[in-house]
């Protein structure tokens, strides 16, 4: 059951924007003021919705955000305002709320609200299912989606995952398409199934084919044994192609056939191989252009588009910012320092950037942000301490967090000793070198930091 608490200094009218939420759900509802209200009473069961009538509140909602922040940053803020484009929202939205509503007047308007506050509701349980089970599948690596854009894209992804229909991807850099690709793979059928990725834009272009498609011994100079490709790696699970826009046209021509027959033949052998792989492409242009300038096939851009996703960019999404930082903040504060906070300043400056980079730029200034030590300052934003009542983690995210410090340390140290060499700390760690590779990208870690200078 959702907890939901209307914070109010009008009692009459959090009344009855509380009576009109009982009648339409069985959610706990409450209403409390912003001095009465203490996030941090609930032990294992927080509020998940939190109503905040921000003209009652005046000069105190600031600070009244900033509690809520602190002790509960997976709640969904709503502020009620008196217009809305009320002066307000800009002064919430360091504090990544949510939406800002119209102050009800009236009961038919109460009523709109109440109905409008309860389909935010529907889509965060819909949303959290989806979270719960990402957070057990892909450990630290989950979807931060407080959004509505993005939220609507995890709504649907066990809807897409359940199909084996070819996914595109579109995005800017930085947005998160692998990581929207991973989730698409382990919530489906195919997620104890290998997931192998191929970067079209990072391979050269005369071994392309090679690393698809594999050969055989012999088929030409220098082949001196089998190699299966990434086709025969993805074997009953899924193939990742990402920047499928930088894949050659003579190689468009034969991944078509694939698409279109399911079958190939590596290179030198003269048998067909049968596909057994779910594909998800992904790009960072416009394919429709591309088609245009006759650089992509028509025909195969129309065998990819099935399932099409758009990545909206960070600054489409800006009340993801302020999670996304808390998230990062977790992540690496492992690595550096027990700290998880974040200054009010720097973060309303970060939500006035465009981040032309996206995520992975946000996570590069957190970083930043942490190695320099200038998170301990006065007004603070941050998750709760270890000592609240509050806890934010279940015992599973628990021992996934320290999996996820122990591999991080066992990984550099690795680097250490082989100095940066990914063959070497491939053998030792009896891995392949490119899953090494694809591991040392999705934990941040580069091997050039480790070699002799």
């Amino acid at each position: 059951m959702n907890r939901v608490v209307v914070l109010s200094r009008q009692a009459d009218f959090s009344d009855s924007l509380c009576s009109e939420l009982r009648a339409q759900t069985d959610c706990e509802i409450t209403a409390a003021t912003d001095a009465s209200f203490n996030p941090g009473d609930s032990a294992v069961y927080p509020h998940q919705f939190i109503i905040v009538d921000a003209h009652t509140l005046q000069e105190e909602l600031g600070a009244t955000l900033l509690k809520l922040s602190r002790a509960l940053p997976d709640a969904d803020i709503i502020t009620l305002t008196q217009t809305q484009e009320s002066a307000d929202a800009v002064r919430c939205a360091p504090f990544g709320v949510l939406e800002f509503l119209q102050r009800p007047i009236g009961s038919l308007q109460m009523r709109q609200s109440a109905k409008h506050i309860l389909e935010g509701i529907r889509s965060f349980n819909a949303a959290q299912a989806v979270h719960l089970q990402l957070l057990k599948e892909m450990r630290g690596n989950n979807i931060v989606a407080k959004s509505r854009p993005m939220r609507r894209i995890v709504e649907n992804l066990p809807r897409l995952a359940s199909s084996n229909a070819t996914v595109l991807i579109e995005g800017e850099t930085g947005t998160g398409k692998d990581l929207l690709a991973r989730a698409i793979h382990y919530l489906g059928s195919r997620s104890g199934k290998p997931f192998a990725t191929v970067d079209c834009g990072a391979i050269p272009e005369s071994l392309v084919e090679n690393e698809l498609f594999g050969h055989i011994r012999g088929a030409y100079t220098g082949a001196s044994e089998n190699w299966q490709g990434l086709l025969r790696e993805a074997r009953g699970g899924t193939l990742y192609i990402d920047e499928i826009e930088a894949l050659p046209l003579q190689m468009q021509t034969r991944f078509l056939h694939l698409l279109q027959t399911g079958e190939y033949r590596p290179l030198g052998q003269i048998a067909y191989q049968t596909l057994d792989a779910r594909v998800i492409a992904s790009t960072n242009v416009d394919l429709v252009d591309c088609v245009r300038r006759k650089q992509f096939r028509e025909d195969l851009y129309h065998r990819l588009n099935v399932i099409h996703l758009v990545i909206p960019p960070l600054r489409d999404r800006k009340a993801d910012i302020p999670p996304l930082v808390l998230h990062f903040a977790r992540n690496h504060a492992f690595e550096l320092k027990p700290t998880q906070m974040m200054c009010e300043e720097k973060l309303s400056e970060w939500m006035k950037c465009d981040w032309p980079g996206n995520v992975r730029e946000l996570e590069n200034r957190v970083l930043e942000w942490l190695i320099k030590g200038s998170m301990e300052q006065p007004s603070q934003i941050t998750s709760p301490p270890s000592s609240a009542a509050y806890f934010p983690m279940t015992l599973s995210s628990v021992r996934d967090e320290a999996l996820d410090r122990s591999e991080r340390s066992y990984l550099r140290d690795l680097l250490k000793f082989t100095g940066g060499n990914i063959s070497r700390a491939a053998r030792l760690a009896d891995v392949d070198r490119k899953n090494l590779s694809l591991l040392l990208r999705k934990r941040g870690i580069n091997p050039g930091e480790f070699r002799p200078r």
